[in-house]
């Protein structure tokens, strides 16, 4: 049955949910009487009614939460499932963790008027905040919600009435973010970035410095390098300049020597320019010797020696030193002949440097030792061994450089490059030249060399190496110092 206003157009329709007998009437039945009041004939009985008595009411019913299911869990269900400890009607505030996101909510209006035909309307602030309505279902479905905080809202439309209920159901519901987002997350997150960016800045910070360390570096050594190689050149130079002036000073010596042997004073005078003359040859050698193993122009050849024939040679020329300063001079050689395949030239030149130093900075005891049996060892080896003040550890190296001279012995003459050519023709040996840390006592010089080469020469003739016809004084020995 329909009620229709023309005027107002408005429309409104009676169920058997209003109070009818059923919804079926039957065809041409209807009557009104004098009072206004109308009949109609239905399969059921008689309906009659007054239509000035069919008035919209307002009815303002009480709302309730009634159920609230988390991944199809009910309240009546198990309580490790539910994710409160009340019942849900008192309930105003409920926290969720992120995998309990998905829920729908139960409501009902307390109406017994046609209660199936209760009309509700729900929103979730903070999802949205429009009103949507439900004609037929008390059940309202949320899927995965974002973590955060909600607030869902129900009101409900009694059959028959024309407004809304101001009784509204609220539920606050907060879903916890996983542990990845918590505000801890993302406070240690931001740590973690400042910390990185911090370890980044410093890295390529360090890294820069570190490059700039080495180019200054580079750059410095550069530098070294130029000034040595012009301090070498500059010494060639003068060597070269010096050396021709000098040969031709020294012939003319040696005649006048040979004629002055009848008056003393005048042959006195000779020798000592005489040995002045030699030691500068001495020392230009040594120089232009130094420049030769530098530029790897100095070639070596093997030949077989008497190994302790040559020490015993070259120790000859140390004895009056020896007397001199009274320092007390030991032998350890072979009493046999050793032989091994040298340079002449080089291995003279080392043992005479290794002597020449031992005895400027020894104060009273030198010693050599052969160490070494033909056919037992493919090296022999010598050590020169000396008192006096000890080289400190940190020097031993240092000591093989060119030009580098110990702090301690910069009193006494010298070049500081002596031990230099010794340990560049040693190498040359395929040998080694080292200063003995281990001994504490004495400064020990270790000259290991091998007995044999790839390429050997066989001379038969014996060896003659040209030595200084007079010793050399204390004070004109010049050598790399201890």
């Amino acid at each position: 049955m329909i009620n229709f206003n023309p005027q107002t157009q408005y429309v409104k329709t009676y169920t058997k949910s209003d109070g009818l007998l059923t919804n079926q009437f039957n065809y041409s039945s209807s009557y009104k009487d004098g009072d206004g009041r109308i009949y109609f004939g239905s399969l059921k009985g008689l309906i009659s009614f007054d239509p000035q008595a069919l008035k919209n009411k307002v009815f303002d019913p009480a709302i309730f939460i009634t159920n609230f299911h988390v991944q199809h869990t009910g309240e009546n269900e198990n309580q490790e499932s539910y994710p409160f400890n009340q019942s849900i009607i008192s309930s105003q505030e409920i926290r969720l963790q992120y995998h309990q996101s998905s829920f729908n909510i139960d409501v009902a209006a307390l109406s017994y008027f046609a209660p199936e035909m209760t009309e509700y309307a729900y929103r979730m602030i903070g999802l949205y905040d429009d009103w949507e309505r439900l004609k037929s279902n008390r059940k309202i479905y949320f899927t995965k919600l974002e973590p955060g905080t909600y607030t869902f809202q129900v009101r409900a439309l009694v059959h028959g009435s024309t407004q809304w209920s101001k009784n509204e159901a609220s539920l606050k519901i907060i879903i916890l973010p996983p542990i990845w987002k918590s505000n801890w997350a993302y406070f240690c997150y931001a740590a973690i970035a400042v910390v990185t960016i911090f370890l980044l800045i410093r890295y390529f910070d360090q890294r820069l410095k570190l490059k700039n360390q080495i180019r200054r570096k580079i750059f410095e050594n550069e530098k070294e390098k130029e000034i040595y190689q012009a301090k070498i050149e500059f010494f060639t130079m003068v060597s070269h300049e010096i050396r021709t002036p000098l040969t031709l000073i020294k012939g003319p010596m040696e005649k006048l020597l040979k004629q002055a042997q009848e008056v003393p004073s005048m042959e006195k005078n000779l020798n000592i320019m005489n040995r002045n003359t030699e030691r500068l040859l001495s020392l230009t050698n040594q120089l232009l010797d130094f420049r030769k193993t530098e530029i790897s122009g100095y070639s070596l050849n093997y030949v077989r020696a008497n190994i302790p024939e040559i020490i015993r040679e070259v120790v000859q020329n140390f004895e009056g030193i020896a007397e001199h300063k009274h320092i007390t001079l030991r032998l350890r050689l072979h009493a046999e002949p050793f032989y091994a395949y040298i340079d002449m030239e080089a291995f003279y030149k080392i043992i005479f440097s290794l002597l020449d130093n031992a005895f400027k900075y020894g104060k009273s005891m030198v010693a050599v030792t052969l160490d070494g049996q033909a056919g037992t060892d493919h090296y022999f080896r010598i050590v020169v061994k000396s008192d006096g003040a000890i080289i400190p550890a940190a020097a031993a190296e240092k000591i093989f450089e060119p030009f580098y001279r110990v702090k301690e012995s910069k009193s006494l003459p010298g070049t500081g490059i002596g031990l230099s050519i010794s340990r560049a023709l040693t190498e040359l040996h395929q040998g080694t030249l080292v200063l003995d840390q281990h001994n504490t006592t004495y400064n020990a010089f270790i000259l290991k060399l091998p007995v044999h080469h790839s390429i050997e020469f066989n001379l038969q003739e014996k060896w003659k190496k040209h030595l200084p016809s007079t010793p050399i004084s204390s004070n004109e020995t010049s050598d790399q110092p201890f």
